[in-house]
């Protein structure tokens, strides 16, 4: 399929192109519809041996571009995930399997294990661990290797890692005489280093919930926790950059003061650029790679929402510390050019581009809008090359097989071969059933395509079950790491985290604090015995009022679970939300339940049917 692709017009020139590019020249596509840019972008990467990053709008599409490559790639391709929750992460726990995910994955551009790297414009963007820290901070340990514990201790703490009795999720270690515990957050499960005095025996990854070994390995590799290792260097830079950025003394005082005590306190990802996260993911590439932005208007609108999201956030009225401004946490989204890379920018709406002659306007709806800000993508210059491909969508059909059929039957008359990509082999299997004896005239892989189109030019036609059906496709997700299964406890909260108090509603915890009983009692039978005190946890609410819960009355309070990226509303004490929402909640419950009894009564009553087994068409 691909190797049809180099026939078409306009191919040669875009390859004479990037092949003598000089340095920040930006080339201009547009006529490319579904997913008929990823096929584009593999017959160009076959033909010129240079290293591919492409940039998607967001998250999602970049995992579709992901999984087409899959399916018609056999180079080495990596995804570089973005942060999960930005620019909320800044209040909410990160997500130390995305940090791994990053990790690893700079370390395999590094060691030019990625011959095409795909992440979203805010991955491309956003400032990361400098190269020089990651390579710093990154240890291997081998099989027969000799290791002092506590410089093991020390270096894993620097690196973020929490010292714990026990290891239950990534980003922890636990010591137990000569038995090392580490869960990397890159890794898909944690490793047990055994010594025998100071030398590594034996090296095995084990399951969190049985502590069962899995198997043997000769060698692990250690990548950092944490963004940035903090010592009093990093403490100084911290106060500096504070400074210049115009705050008050006070302030600077108060998050060094956390920073310091607090290693996942979220002021860390709060101030990550203070602490020296100020890389970029182009400065791991040891050769200049080549940049295909797809869908350029959509990442304009994408930019918008990104600085409109983090001015939100910036302007709440009870904010504690200050965000940064947006260029902190952001590489200029033209950086590329000062690294000397070349650009392919793919236009999605062609119409759109013909409209101003694809040389002047603003394309993705920036110009005439209400918000007149740069774009991070300027419209094609006059002195820019641009190329037009022409390529049609995939044939609406809705799930009817006459049309379908008659699309097949015409593009065989013009000697377009017609390829249906099914997800898996039993829905190839019904799709062969139903074409018949029209099964002859296409092509029925299985495999992930995202979005079908017909390339006349190209004599290549690609539908997807999916699209034919009218079916959500299921994408393919990485397995998630296991975190061990157990009850809620305090040391689970962490400064910042938003908590749900039974009584009071959803506030946010600050810390512990040891609290004297009102009974003024001392403990022991004589004077001069310790006051009678309780650690407690502290929950600040709406306006700065707080409430103690003592640590044997944990069972009231739950860390709050909502949807990812959305920073709840925090209740008011003495207000009535909290009391409407949960007398809302109770009687939902009750409508579920009353409903769940109707079905079963109506079920216990029903004469039942035997049916036959299931054909491939069930299964």
């Amino acid at each position: 399929m691909v190797s049809r692709v180099p026939s078409v017009p306009g191919f040669v020139q875009l390859r004479l192109i990037l092949e003598r590019g000089n340095g920040d020249e930006r080339t201009h596509v547009t006529g490319l519809r579904g997913s008929s840019p990823v096929f584009l972008m593999e017959a160009i990467r076959s033909r010129i041996d240079k290293p591919v990053l492409i940039v998607c709008p967001d998250q999602e599409t970049a995992e579709d571009v992901f999984s087409d490559l899959g399916t018609i790639s056999s180079a080495g391709a990596l995804l570089f995930p973005e942060r999960d929750i930005f620019p909320h992460r800044h209040e909410m726990r990160e997500n130390l399997s995305i940090r791994g995910d990053r990790n690893e994955a700079l370390t395999r551009i590094i060691n030019g294990r990625a011959d095409i790297v795909v992440t979203s414009l805010l991955g491309f963007l956003e400032k990361t661990i400098p190269v020089e820290t990651l390579r710093a901070n990154q240890s291997t340990i081998h099989v027969g290797d000799t290791l002092d514990l506590e410089s093991v201790r020390e270096q894993l703490v620097n690196n973020g890692y929490d010292a714990v009795p026990v290891v239950e999720e990534a980003g922890q270690f636990a010591v137990r005489g000569s038995i090392v515990d580490l869960f990397d957050p890159s890794w898909a499960h944690p490793a047990r280093l055994e010594l025998f005095d100071d030398e590594v025996v034996s090296i095995r990854t084990f399951d969190l919930d049985s502590q069962l070994s899995i198997e043997r390995v000769e060698a692990v590799t250690i990548l950092p926790a944490a963004s940035a290792p903090f010592d009093s260097e990093t403490a100084a830079g911290l106060r500096e950059y504070l400074t210049g950025a115009g705050f008050e003394r006070q302030q600077i005082d108060q998050i060094v003061t956390e920073v310091t005590h607090t290693r996942h306190s979220y002021l860390w990802r709060r101030y990550a650029p203070a602490l020296g996260v100020n890389g970029s993911l182009l400065d791991y590439f040891s050769e200049k790679p080549l940049i295909w932005f797809l869908q350029a208007d959509a990442q304009n609108r994408a930019w918008r929402r990104l600085a409109g999201e983090l001015n939100l956030a910036a302007n709440r009225p009870d904010e504690e510390f200050p965000l940064l401004g947006l260029e902190d946490y952001l590489q200029p989204a033209d950086y590329y050019k000062s690294h000397g890379c070349s650009a392919i920018h793919v236009w999605d709406i062609a119409a759109a581009a013909e409209a101003v002659g694809i040389t002047g306007g603003k394309i993705g709806g920036v110009a005439g809008s209400e918000d007149d800000s740069e774009p991070a993508h300027q419209p094609p210059q006059p002195d820019e090359k641009k190329i037009k491909f022409h390529t049609a969508t995939h044939p609406s059909v809705v799930g009817k097989l006459s049309p379908l059929i008659g699309q097949i039957r015409k593009l065989h008359t013009k000697h377009v071969a017609a390829h249906i990509f099914s997800e898996t082999a039993t829905q190839r299997e019904r799709m062969a059933d139903l074409l018949e004896e029209n099964e002859e005239l296409v092509h029925l892989p299985v495999g992930w395509i995202t979005s079908g189109f017909v390339w006349d030019d190209a004599a290549i036609a690609i539908f997807t079950d999916h699209q034919i059906f009218n079916r959500i496709l299921p994408r393919p997700r990485k397995k998630t790491k296991k975190r061990r299964v157990q009850g809620f406890r305090h040391e689970h909260l962490q400064l910042g985290d938003y908590v749900v108090h039974i009584d009071y509603g959803i506030g946010r915890y600050v810390g512990l604090e040891k609290l004297r009983s009102g009974n003024g009692k001392r403990r022991g039978d004589g004077a001069g015995g310790e006051s009678d005190t309780a650690e407690c946890l502290t929950i600040r609410y709406h306006g700065g009022d707080k409430i103690y819960v003592p640590l044997d009355q944990m069972h009231l309070v739950e860390k709050y679970v909502g949807k990812e990226g959305v920073v709840p509303h925090m209740d008011r004490l003495g207000g009535t939300r909290w009391q409407k929402n949960k007398e809302k909640a109770r009687k939902a419950v009750e409508d579920i339940a009353r409903d769940l009894l109707d079905i079963y009564a109506t079920r216990e009553v029903a004469e039942g049917y035997a049916f036959s087994p299931d054909s491939h068409w069930q299964r």
